[in-house]
Protein backbone atom coordinates (compact mmCIF):
# COMPACT_ATOMS: atom_id res chain seq x y z
CA UNK A 1 0.00 0.00 0.00
CA UNK A 2 1.03 3.66 -0.18
CA UNK A 3 2.28 3.86 3.41
CA UNK A 4 4.45 0.77 2.89
CA UNK A 5 5.86 2.30 -0.31
CA UNK A 6 6.81 5.42 1.64
CA UNK A 7 8.51 3.22 4.23
CA UNK A 8 10.61 1.44 1.59
CA UNK A 9 11.60 4.79 0.11
CA UNK A 10 12.69 5.99 3.52
CA UNK A 11 14.88 2.90 3.99
CA UNK A 12 16.69 3.50 0.68
CA UNK A 13 17.04 7.22 1.37
CA UNK A 14 18.77 6.55 4.69
CA UNK A 15 20.56 3.32 3.79
CA UNK A 16 18.85 1.51 6.65
CA UNK A 17 19.29 -2.23 6.11
CA UNK A 18 19.79 -1.64 2.38
CA UNK A 19 22.45 0.16 0.31
CA UNK A 20 21.68 3.87 0.25
CA UNK A 21 20.13 4.85 -3.06
CA UNK A 22 18.39 8.17 -3.64
CA UNK A 23 17.30 6.93 -7.06
CA UNK A 24 15.48 3.94 -5.58
CA UNK A 25 14.11 6.08 -2.77
CA UNK A 26 12.65 8.51 -5.30
CA UNK A 27 11.17 5.60 -7.25
CA UNK A 28 9.30 4.34 -4.19
CA UNK A 29 8.18 7.83 -3.17
CA UNK A 30 6.79 8.36 -6.66
CA UNK A 31 4.94 5.04 -6.52
CA UNK A 32 3.40 6.05 -3.20
CA UNK A 33 2.35 9.40 -4.61
CA UNK A 34 0.84 7.74 -7.67
CA UNK A 35 -1.09 5.41 -5.38
CA UNK A 36 -2.61 8.34 -3.51
CA UNK A 37 -3.34 10.11 -6.79
CA UNK A 38 -5.23 7.05 -8.02
CA UNK A 39 -7.12 6.99 -4.74
CA UNK A 40 -8.04 10.64 -5.25
CA UNK A 41 -9.29 9.86 -8.75
CA UNK A 42 -11.58 7.09 -7.50
CA UNK A 43 -12.78 9.15 -4.56
CA UNK A 44 -13.76 11.98 -6.91
CA UNK A 45 -15.72 9.56 -9.06
CA UNK A 46 -17.50 8.26 -5.99
CA UNK A 47 -18.50 11.77 -4.94
CA UNK A 48 -20.51 12.07 -8.16
CA UNK A 49 -22.94 9.57 -6.64
CA UNK A 50 -23.07 11.50 -3.37
CA UNK A 51 -20.73 9.18 -1.45
CA UNK A 52 -20.08 10.99 1.86
CA UNK A 53 -17.13 8.78 2.84
CA UNK A 54 -15.40 9.58 -0.45
CA UNK A 55 -15.89 13.30 0.18
CA UNK A 56 -14.32 12.96 3.61
CA UNK A 57 -11.48 10.90 2.16
CA UNK A 58 -10.65 13.64 -0.35
CA UNK A 59 -10.57 16.11 2.52
CA UNK A 60 -8.21 13.84 4.42
CA UNK A 61 -5.81 13.60 1.48
CA UNK A 62 -5.74 17.39 1.24
CA UNK A 63 -5.24 17.70 4.99
CA UNK A 64 -2.17 15.46 4.88
CA UNK A 65 -0.83 16.44 1.46
CA UNK A 66 -0.99 12.86 0.22
CA UNK A 67 -0.94 12.78 -3.58
CA UNK A 68 -1.85 16.47 -3.68
CA UNK A 69 -0.33 19.66 -2.24
CA UNK A 70 -1.43 20.09 1.37
CA UNK A 71 -4.37 22.48 1.43
CA UNK A 72 -6.32 22.88 4.65
CA UNK A 73 -8.93 25.15 3.06
CA UNK A 74 -9.79 22.54 0.44
CA UNK A 75 -9.77 19.91 3.15
CA UNK A 76 -12.36 21.94 5.08
CA UNK A 77 -14.51 22.32 1.96
CA UNK A 78 -14.62 18.57 1.41
CA UNK A 79 -15.12 17.78 5.08
CA UNK A 80 -18.12 20.11 5.18
CA UNK A 81 -19.55 18.44 2.08
CA UNK A 82 -19.21 15.08 3.82
CA UNK A 83 -20.78 16.49 6.98
CA UNK A 84 -23.72 17.62 4.87
CA UNK A 85 -24.22 13.94 4.06
CA UNK A 86 -24.00 12.96 7.72
CA UNK A 87 -20.41 11.66 7.82
CA UNK A 88 -19.30 11.58 11.47
CA UNK A 89 -15.63 11.04 10.65
CA UNK A 90 -15.57 14.29 8.67
CA UNK A 91 -16.95 16.07 11.74
CA UNK A 92 -14.04 14.68 13.70
CA UNK A 93 -11.55 16.06 11.20
CA UNK A 94 -13.13 19.50 11.21
CA UNK A 95 -12.59 19.31 14.95
CA UNK A 96 -8.94 18.48 14.33
CA UNK A 97 -8.54 21.50 12.03
CA UNK A 98 -9.91 23.79 14.72
CA UNK A 99 -7.93 22.08 17.49
CA UNK A 100 -4.63 22.66 15.69
CA UNK A 101 -5.45 25.88 13.86
CA UNK A 102 -4.89 24.31 10.45
CA UNK A 103 -6.31 26.71 7.86
CA UNK A 104 -8.64 28.24 10.45
CA UNK A 105 -8.26 30.28 13.60
CA UNK A 106 -7.46 27.86 16.40
CA UNK A 107 -10.47 27.34 18.64
CA UNK A 108 -10.68 24.75 21.39
CA UNK A 109 -14.39 25.40 21.86
CA UNK A 110 -15.18 24.83 18.17
CA UNK A 111 -12.97 21.74 18.14
CA UNK A 112 -14.82 20.31 21.14
CA UNK A 113 -18.16 21.13 19.51
CA UNK A 114 -17.26 19.19 16.38
CA UNK A 115 -15.82 16.27 18.35
CA UNK A 116 -19.04 16.07 20.35
CA UNK A 117 -21.14 16.12 17.19
CA UNK A 118 -19.05 13.27 15.82
CA UNK A 119 -19.36 11.35 19.09
CA UNK A 120 -23.14 11.73 19.03
CA UNK A 121 -23.11 9.89 15.71
CA UNK A 122 -20.85 7.14 16.99
CA UNK A 123 -17.42 8.50 15.97
CA UNK A 124 -15.83 8.59 19.40
CA UNK A 125 -12.70 10.65 20.11
CA UNK A 126 -11.65 12.74 23.09
CA UNK A 127 -11.93 16.56 23.07
CA UNK A 128 -8.13 16.50 22.62
CA UNK A 129 -5.53 13.71 22.55
CA UNK A 130 -4.22 13.00 26.04
CA UNK A 131 -0.63 13.61 24.88
CA UNK A 132 -1.45 17.27 24.23
CA UNK A 133 -1.82 17.78 27.96
CA UNK A 134 1.76 16.94 28.93
CA UNK A 135 2.69 20.49 29.86
CA UNK A 136 -0.74 21.77 30.80
CA UNK A 137 -2.67 22.19 34.02
CA UNK A 138 -3.71 19.18 36.06
CA UNK A 139 -7.35 20.19 36.22
CA UNK A 140 -7.71 19.76 32.47
CA UNK A 141 -5.92 16.42 32.64
CA UNK A 142 -8.34 15.26 35.33
CA UNK A 143 -11.23 16.15 33.02
CA UNK A 144 -9.74 14.20 30.15
CA UNK A 145 -9.22 11.19 32.45
CA UNK A 146 -12.90 11.36 33.43
CA UNK A 147 -13.85 11.54 29.75
CA UNK A 148 -11.72 8.52 28.88
CA UNK A 149 -13.11 6.46 31.75
CA UNK A 150 -16.66 7.17 30.64
CA UNK A 151 -15.74 6.44 27.04
CA UNK A 152 -14.06 3.16 28.00
CA UNK A 153 -17.45 1.99 29.26
CA UNK A 154 -19.20 3.03 26.07
CA UNK A 155 -18.67 2.64 22.34
CA UNK A 156 -14.97 3.50 22.05
CA UNK A 157 -13.60 0.92 24.43
CA UNK A 158 -10.27 0.06 22.80
CA UNK A 159 -9.09 3.61 22.15
CA UNK A 160 -10.19 5.01 25.51
CA UNK A 161 -8.97 2.00 27.49
CA UNK A 162 -5.46 2.51 26.14
CA UNK A 163 -5.56 6.24 26.93
CA UNK A 164 -6.51 5.58 30.56
CA UNK A 165 -3.48 3.32 30.83
CA UNK A 166 -1.29 5.97 29.21
CA UNK A 167 -2.40 8.60 31.72
CA UNK A 168 -1.56 6.24 34.60
CA UNK A 169 1.86 5.54 33.08
CA UNK A 170 2.55 9.27 32.68
CA UNK A 171 1.07 10.26 36.02
CA UNK A 172 -1.17 12.85 34.40
CA UNK A 173 -4.36 13.68 36.28
CA UNK A 174 -3.72 10.71 38.58
CA UNK A 175 -0.74 9.50 40.63
CA UNK A 176 1.66 7.57 38.42
CA UNK A 177 0.89 3.90 38.74
CA UNK A 178 2.55 1.47 36.35
CA UNK A 179 0.61 -1.52 37.66
CA UNK A 180 -2.67 0.15 36.80
CA UNK A 181 -1.20 1.22 33.48
CA UNK A 182 -0.37 -2.43 32.77
CA UNK A 183 -3.91 -3.45 33.69
CA UNK A 184 -5.44 -0.93 31.29
CA UNK A 185 -2.93 -1.71 28.54
CA UNK A 186 -3.79 -5.41 28.77
CA UNK A 187 -7.49 -4.58 28.57
CA UNK A 188 -6.83 -2.45 25.49
CA UNK A 189 -4.79 -5.24 23.89
CA UNK A 190 -7.63 -7.65 24.55
CA UNK A 191 -9.86 -5.29 22.58
CA UNK A 192 -7.43 -5.28 19.65
CA UNK A 193 -5.80 -1.88 20.29
CA UNK A 194 -2.27 -2.02 18.85
CA UNK A 195 -0.92 0.50 21.36
CA UNK A 196 -2.20 -1.71 24.17
CA UNK A 197 0.14 -4.48 23.02
CA UNK A 198 2.94 -1.93 22.68
CA UNK A 199 2.27 -0.47 26.11
CA UNK A 200 2.53 -3.87 27.77
CA UNK A 201 5.76 -4.55 25.90
CA UNK A 202 7.21 -1.17 26.88
CA UNK A 203 6.53 -1.76 30.57
CA UNK A 204 8.19 -5.19 30.41
CA UNK A 205 11.11 -3.71 28.49
CA UNK A 206 11.93 -1.18 31.21
CA UNK A 207 10.64 -3.10 34.22
CA UNK A 208 7.97 -0.55 35.05
CA UNK A 209 5.46 -2.00 37.51
CA UNK A 210 6.63 -5.50 36.59
CA UNK A 211 9.97 -7.34 36.66
CA UNK A 212 12.00 -6.47 33.58
CA UNK A 213 11.58 -9.21 31.01
CA UNK A 214 13.02 -8.64 27.54
CA UNK A 215 11.56 -11.86 26.15
CA UNK A 216 8.01 -10.91 27.13
CA UNK A 217 8.67 -7.37 25.95
CA UNK A 218 9.65 -8.56 22.48
CA UNK A 219 6.62 -10.86 22.23
CA UNK A 220 4.22 -8.03 23.02
CA UNK A 221 6.07 -5.47 20.93
CA UNK A 222 6.06 -7.72 17.87
CA UNK A 223 2.30 -8.11 18.20
CA UNK A 224 1.94 -4.33 18.29
CA UNK A 225 4.34 -3.85 15.38
CA UNK A 226 2.38 -6.36 13.31
CA UNK A 227 -0.61 -4.06 13.78
CA UNK A 228 1.39 -1.06 12.57
CA UNK A 229 2.31 0.51 15.92
CA UNK A 230 5.41 2.57 15.25
CA UNK A 231 6.24 3.20 18.94
CA UNK A 232 6.57 -0.58 19.29
CA UNK A 233 8.79 -0.66 16.20
CA UNK A 234 11.06 1.91 17.83
CA UNK A 235 11.25 -0.16 21.01
CA UNK A 236 12.15 -3.28 19.02
CA UNK A 237 14.87 -1.26 17.31
CA UNK A 238 16.23 -0.23 20.69
CA UNK A 239 16.26 -3.84 21.91
CA UNK A 240 18.41 -4.84 18.94
CA UNK A 241 20.62 -1.76 19.25
CA UNK A 242 21.35 -2.47 22.91
CA UNK A 243 21.35 -6.24 22.75
CA UNK A 244 18.59 -6.51 25.33
CA UNK A 245 17.17 -10.04 25.24
CA UNK A 246 18.47 -10.52 21.69
CA UNK A 247 21.94 -10.59 20.13
CA UNK A 248 23.02 -7.04 19.42
CA UNK A 249 22.30 -6.33 15.76
CA UNK A 250 22.75 -2.82 14.44
CA UNK A 251 21.33 -3.72 11.05
CA UNK A 252 18.09 -5.03 12.55
CA UNK A 253 17.97 -2.00 14.82
CA UNK A 254 18.30 0.33 11.83
CA UNK A 255 15.58 -1.48 9.90
CA UNK A 256 13.08 -1.26 12.76
CA UNK A 257 13.89 2.35 13.61
CA UNK A 258 13.76 3.36 9.95
CA UNK A 259 10.43 1.65 9.44
CA UNK A 260 8.99 3.48 12.44
CA UNK A 261 10.35 6.76 11.09
CA UNK A 262 9.00 6.08 7.62
CA UNK A 263 5.52 5.35 8.94
CA UNK A 264 5.64 8.53 11.00
CA UNK A 265 6.61 10.49 7.91
CA UNK A 266 3.99 8.77 5.75
CA UNK A 267 1.28 9.45 8.32
CA UNK A 268 2.21 13.12 8.44
CA UNK A 269 3.36 12.93 12.06
CA UNK A 270 4.76 16.20 13.28
CA UNK A 271 3.00 18.11 10.55
CA UNK A 272 -0.52 16.93 10.00
CA UNK A 273 -1.37 15.48 13.35
CA UNK A 274 -0.70 12.38 15.34
CA UNK A 275 -1.36 8.77 14.52
CA UNK A 276 -4.73 8.89 16.25
CA UNK A 277 -5.98 11.10 13.45
CA UNK A 278 -5.52 8.38 10.84
CA UNK A 279 -8.87 6.77 9.98
CA UNK A 280 -8.87 3.00 9.68
CA UNK A 281 -10.05 3.03 6.10
CA UNK A 282 -6.86 4.73 4.93
CA UNK A 283 -4.77 1.72 5.90
CA UNK A 284 -6.33 0.07 2.86
CA UNK A 285 -5.13 2.62 0.27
Amino acid sequence: DAVAMMAVGFLYQNGSGVPKSYQKAMKWYRRATESYQKAMKWYRRATETGDAQAMGSIGFLYMNGWGVPRDYEKAMVWFRKAVGKGDALAMEYIGALYAHGWGVQQSGSKAAEWYRRAADLGQHRPPEPASSYRARDRQKVSKIMKWYREAADSGMKAFATYEVGWLYAEGLGVPRNYRRAMLWYRKAAGLGESRGFGGVGHLYMYGLGVPRDYHKALVWLRKAAALGDRAAMRDIGRLYARGWGVPRNNRQASVWLAEAGALAKAAGAGSAGDENLLPRRFHEI
